[in-house]
C-alpha cells in the first residue's frame, strides 16, 4: 500500500517531520542505535547527501536550500515537498513483529528492497520538471532527493512496518536549474509504484522465508496462514482510521489522509524491542495464533501469460495505458517478481501481439477490438427481422390514450423497422417500459414473441411487470441458449438497461439474435449508472446506428426538481447545486455523524407520512449504516414487532423492511425484491410485497441472502421508482450516480454531503459531480468512425 501527502512549504513542516519521523524515538532501530533516517535517490547524490539524515540537511532541502551552502536553490513553492509512505501487508508485519530476529531482519531487508524498487520506478516515470512558457515543456529531471525513515509500529504500538519517503519538491533539470518538481506526475505515478513495491516485497519474502502469498485486494497479497482476524486484531491504528473516515464522510485517498491527520494520537511512550514482542506474543496467544503456523513452503505458478494478461488488463475497461500494465503485471504475479522483470514483462507485453495501440499512450487487445467490432458489423450488416404492419402499431398506440407524442415515435421506430438491432434512449423517468407495453402489443398481434432480459432480477421484474412482457435475467438467459434454447426469426429479444450491460455480453447477445434472425431491441442510458465490465457499446450503438429519444421526465412531480436533474444529466453541476439549494433539496452538515443522523430522521418522518423513502448510498458500508440508523428510529417508536431471526449480520423483526440479494425462482424472489415482513410461519419468513403478494421466504434463503431494505446501494436502485430518494453523497461520488440517484423519488429528491474543509462548503461534492464515470469502447477512442 502506498499514500502520498503533500508537505506545506513552511516551517512548521520541517519542525514536524524533523521531531516526529526523524526523531521518532519510539521506534526500534532508532532506540537500537540503527540510523533514524537515510538519504537515497539520484538526486540526494548530486547534492552530495548521502547515509544518516542529519536534521539541518533535512530542514535545508525542506526549505529549499542547498544543504552545504545554505544557497537557495528553488524560489517559493507551494509545497516544500511529499510524503510517500509504503507500508507492508500486516501479515508481513506480523512475520516480523513475531518472528526471531533472523527472520525479522529478512523482513527487513525485504521490506527496503521494495521501497528501492518503488523510489526507482518514480525516479524513473515521475520526475519531471517543466520549463518553457507556462510551463508547457515537460524534462526529465536529474533524480528525487529523498529522506528515508523506516518505522516499525503504527501510533497504537502494533507492528506495521512502514518507510515514509519525504521527497523534497525539488529536481535538477537538464539546463542544471534547481526547480520544482511537475508534481502532478508524482500523483499520477503513486499508485503504480505502489504495485511495484508490493509485488517486490512478495517476492523478497517468499525468497528470503519460504512462504507463499494469496490475494487480498487489487495489488496486495498476504501470507498464507496468517488468517484475517487475526491481522484484524493487530491492525487497531486501521480501525482508528476508518471510523474517522466515516465521521468525515469520506472514501478516497484523500479523504484517508485527513483521517489519519484527525486521528494521529500523541506518541506513546519510548520501550525496548523486547518489551514490546513480549507483548506482541502475548497478544497473539490470547487469540490462539502461534507464527509456527504459516506453512513454509513456496509457490511456483506459472506466470500469466499474454492472453491472461490482456484479459485482466480489459475486464473492467476496453483499453489501458502503460501504468495499467505495469500493474497488471505486479499484480497477477501472486508471488511476486523482481522490479526489472516487471518492467521487462510490461514492455514485452506492450510490443507482442495481445496490444494493439489505440493512441500513442493507451492499448487494447485484439480480443476487444475483434468483440467491438463484430458486434458493430453485426448490427449494422444483421439480416433483415420482422416488421409489423403500421396499423397494427397504430391500434396498440391508440389504444392507450395517456402515451405521449415522443413515446408513440419510439414505439413506432423499434416495431416498423427490419432492422436486426433497435436503440432507444431514455432519460430517467421517461417511462421506457410503459412504452415497450404498446410494443409488446403490436408484436404479439403480428405473431411475434417479445422476451425481457435485464442485468438484475428485479429490473428483470419490473420489466415484465411494466410492459408485460415475459422477462428473466441476461445469465438466466445465457444459462437457457447453453441448455438448448433456440432463437427464430419470430423472437424480439428487448434488453432494459441496455447500458449498463459490458460489451462482452452485449456482443453475445447481438450474436444469438443475428445469428438466429431475430430481433433485439436496446433500451437504456449511456447517462446513467455505466457498465461495471468493459463498455460502451451501448453509446457506441446509439450513435451509430441512431436512436430514438425519451426525454421527458414523467416520474418527477416537482418541476424544479426535474429541471435540476436535467442540468446534472446536462455535465452543468454548478447550475444543479444551485437549483438544489433554491428548492431546499441540499442539507449539509459540518460531519458525517450529523449528516447521517439528520439523513435518517428524515427517512423516519418521510415513512411515518405513509411515503416509500428509500435512502441511496454507493458503498454497501454507509447503506448498513443508514438501515441501522432506520430500525433504531423504528424501535423507539415501537414500529417494530417480535424477532423473528437472528443471522450472524443482522437482526429481523415483525414489520422490518427487507430487500432480497438473490434470485430464487422456486420461492418467486429476484435480486431487488423488497417487501415487509409479516410473520413467520413453518420456518419461512412472511413477506409482504409492495405489489401485493405474500411470499413464503425460507429462513436458510433469509439467513444469506436477505437484509434491510430501508437503504440500498445507488446501483441496485437504477429503474427503480420511489415517492422519496434520499442521497447520500461523498468524495466518491460521480455525475452518472448523482444524476440516477436524484432521478428515483416522485416527489422529493434531496441530497445530504459533509461540508468540505474549505471556504466554500460544497467544493467536495462539486469535484465528485463533475467526474464522469461513463466508458467507451476501443475502436470509439481509436476514432474508427464512431
Amino acid at each position: 500500500m502506498i499514500s502520498i501527502a503533500r508537505l506545506a512549504a513552511n516551517a512548521d513542516t520541517a519542525i514536524y517531520y524533523l521531531e516526529a519521523i526523524a526523531n521518532d524515538r519510539d521506534d526500534y532501530y532508532v532506540a537500537s542505535g540503527e540510523v533514524p533516517g537515510r538519504w537515497i535517490g539520484s538526486g540526494s547524490a548530486l547534492l552530495g547527501l548521502d547515509g544518516e539524515v542529519v536534521p539541518e540537511d533535512l530542514r535545508a532541502i525542506l526549505d529549499g536550500l542547498d544543504p552545504h551552502t545554505g544557497e537557495a536553490l528553488v524560489g517559493y513553492r507551494k509545497n516544500s515537498g511529499f510524503d510517500l509512505t509504503l507500508s507492508a501487508p500486516k501479515s508481513v508485519s506480523l512475520l516480523w513483529g513475531l518472528g526471531d530476529r533472523a527472520t525479522a531482519e529478512q523482513v527487513v531487508a525485504a521490506h527496503d528492497e521494495a521501497a528501492l524498487a518503488a523510489l526507482a520506478y518514480l525516479e524513473g516515470a515521475a520526475c519531471t520538471v517543466r520549463r518553457g512558457k507556462g510551463g508547457s515543456v515537460h524534462h526529465r529531471a536529474g533524480g528525487l532527493v529523498v529522506a528515508a525513515f523506516r518505522h516499525r509500529t503504527s501510533r497504537e504500538a502494533d507492528p506495521q512496518l512502514h518507510t515514509h519517503l519525504v521527497t523534497a519538491n525539488m529536481a535538477l533539470g537538464p539546463d542544471g536549474r534547481w526547480t520544482a518538481l511537475h508534481s502532478a506526475d508524482i500523483w499520477h505515478h503513486s499508485r503504480t509504484a505502489g504495485f511495484i513495491y508490493q509485488s517486490v516485497l512478495r517476492h523478497e519474502v517468499a525468497q528470503r522465508l519460504n512462504v507463499a502469498f494469496e490475494p487480498e485486494k487489487p495489488g496486495i497479497g498476504e501470507v498464507v496462514g496468517i488468517p484475517k482476524p487475526v491481522r484484524r486484531k493487530f491492525s487497531r491504528r486501521r480501525v482508528q482510521i476508518e471510523a474517522a473516515m466515516a465521521e468525515h464522510g469520506v472514501r478516497t485517498s484523500h479523504g484517508a489522509q485527513i483521517a489519519t491527520l484527525d486521528t494521529r494520537p500523541a506518541k506513546p511512550t519510548p520501550v525496548s524491542e523486547d518489551e514490546l514482542r513480549a507483548a506482541w506474543r502475548d497478544h497473539a496467544d490470547s487469540i490462539g495464533f502461534d507464527l509456527r503456523q504459516v506453512p513454509r513452503q513456496r509457490r511456483h505458478p506459472l506466470p500469466p501469460d499474454d492472453q491472461a494478461i490482456g484479459r485482466h488488463l480489459t475486464t473492467r475497461d476496453a483499453t489501458f495505458d502503460r501504468l495499467r500494465v505495469i500493474q497488471a503485471v505486479a499484480e497477477t504475479a501472486t508471488q511476486g517478481l523482481p522490479y526489472a522483470h516487471i518492467i521487462a514483462r510490461a514492455d514485452a507485453f506492450l510490443v507482442g501481439p495481445e496490444a494493439v495501440e489505440v493512441t500513442a499512450t493507451r492499448w487494447t487487445t485484439p480480443e476487444m477490438l475483434a468483440i467491438e467490432a463484430d458486434a458493430i458489423e453485426r448490427a449494422v450488416a444483421g439480416p433483415p427481422t420482422a416488421a409489423v404492419n403500421r396499423e397494427l402499431v397504430d391500434a396498440a398506440i391508440a389504444a392507450r390514450p395517456s402515451i405521449s407524442r415522443e413515446q408513440a415515435d419510439a414505439v413506432r421506430s423499434i416495431t416498423t423497422t427490419s432492422d436486426s438491432v433497435s436503440v432507444v434512449v431514455g432519460h430517467a423517468g421517461a417511462g421506457k417500459t410503459f412504452s415497450l407495453n404498446a410494443g409488446a402489443e403490436a408484436w404479439r398481434n403480428a405473431g411475434l414473441r417479445p422476451t425481457g432480459i435485464a442485468l438484475a432480477g428485479r429490473a428483470a421484474a419490473e420489466l415484465q411487470a411494466g410492459s408485460g412482457i415475459p422477462s428473466q435475467t441476461i445469465a438466466s438467459f445465457f444459462k437457457d441458449l447453453s441448455e438448448g434454447r433456440a432463437l427464430t426469426d419470430g423472437d424480439v429479444l428487448v434488453v432494459d438497461e441496455a447500458g449498463m450491460v459490458g460489451t462482452r455480453d452485449l456482443h453475445r447477445l447481438i450474436t444469438a439474435t443475428t445469428e438466429a434472425g431475430a430481433k433485439l431491441v436496446l433500451l437504456g442510458d449511456h447517462k446513467q449508472l455505466a457498465e461495471i465490465e468493459a463498455g460502451g457499446l451501448f453509446a457506441a450503438l446509439a450513435r451509430h446506428l441512431g436512436a430514438a429519444e425519451l426525454t421527458e421526465n414523467r416520474r418527477l412531480q416537482v418541476p424544479a426538481q426535474a429541471a435540476t436533474a436535467r442540468a446534472l444529466r446536462d455535465g452543468k453541476v454548478d447550475r444543479a447545486l444551485l437549483r438544489l439549494r433554491r428548492t431546499g433539496s441540499l442539507t449539509i452538515e459540518d460531519n458525517a455523524d450529523l449528516l447521517r443522523a439528520k439523513l435518517a430522521e428524515d427517512w423516519f418522518l418521510e415513512h411515518g407520512d405513509g411515503k416509500h423513502a428509500v435512502m441511496l448510498a454507493l458503498r454497501r458500508d454507509d447503506v448498513a449504516e443508514l438501515n441501522y440508523r432506520a430500525r433504531r428510529l423504528l424501535h423507539r417508536d415501537g414500529q417494530l414487532g417480535d424477532r423473528v431471526l437472528a443471522t450472524a449480520d443482522a437482526d429481523f423483526c415483525v414489520g422490518d423492511r427487507v430487500l432480497a440479494l438473490r434470485n430464487d425462482r422456486r420461492i418467486g424472489v429476484t435480486n431487488g425484491t423488497q417487501g415487509t415482513i409479516a410473520g413467520v410461519e413453518g420456518g419461512s419468513l412472511l413477506v409482504d410485497t409492495h405489489d401485493g403478494q405474500q411470499l413464503r421466504v425460507p429462513v436458510r434463503y433469509a439467513w444469506e441472502h436477505l437484509t434491510h431494505g430501508y437503504a440500498m446501494t445507488m446501483h441496485k436502485a437504477q429503474g427503480m421508482t420511489c415517492d422519496v430518494s434520499l442521497v447520500l453523497g461523498d468524495d466518491t461520488l460521480y455525475v452518472e450516480a448523482g444524476y440516477t440517484s436524484i432521478t428515483r423519488g416522485r416527489l422529493r429528491n434531496h441530497v445530504y454531503a459533509v461540508a468540505s474543509q474549505e471556504p466554500d462548503e460544497v467544493a467536495g461534492i462539486r469535484r465528485a459531480l463533475d467526474r464522469s464515470a461513463a466508458k467507451q469502447t476501443a475502436i470509439e477512442q481509436m476514432g474508427l468512425g464512431l
